[in-house]
């Protein structure tokens, strides 16, 4: 699977691009940090779409975020911030971004799905 990133990733020079790809039911962490303190914001763009959803705002998880029930945040410090999502599914697919200070970190996951054998 390919994706393209949002038009607006070719205007700024301050991101950071990560690939991962995970297997149906796993989870994953990701990390961001800053040498100062920094108000940490999340986003996810569904694979081909240009528009983001926020997913935490510095404060809260938006509740009406589709996978709401299975993220978290980590933000305790001002200087680092841990997104946590659980339990990846087939439709989870897309990128996430973290956003703080003016620098953008975009993660494309791609979710494979489990063959079980009988």
């Amino acid at each position: 699977m390919t994706t393209q990133l949002p038009p607006t990733l070719d205007q700024n020079t301050d991101i950071q691009h990560h690939s991962f790809v995970v297997i149906a039911g796993d989870s994953l962490s990701l990390h961001c940090s800053s040498t100062v303190e920094a108000k940490f914001r999340w986003g996810y763009y569904r694979f081909g779409s240009s528009v983001p959803t926020n997913i935490y705002n510095g404060k809260t998880i938006n509740p009406t975020f589709h996978l709401a029930d299975k993220v978290s945040v980590n933000d305790s410090n001002g200087k680092t911030c841990t997104f946590d999502m659980n339990d990846f599914q087939l439709d989870d697919a897309g990128v996430f971004v973290c956003i703080w200070l003016g620098v953008n970190e975009y993660w494309s996951i791609t979710v494979l799905g489990k063959c079980i054998v009988y």
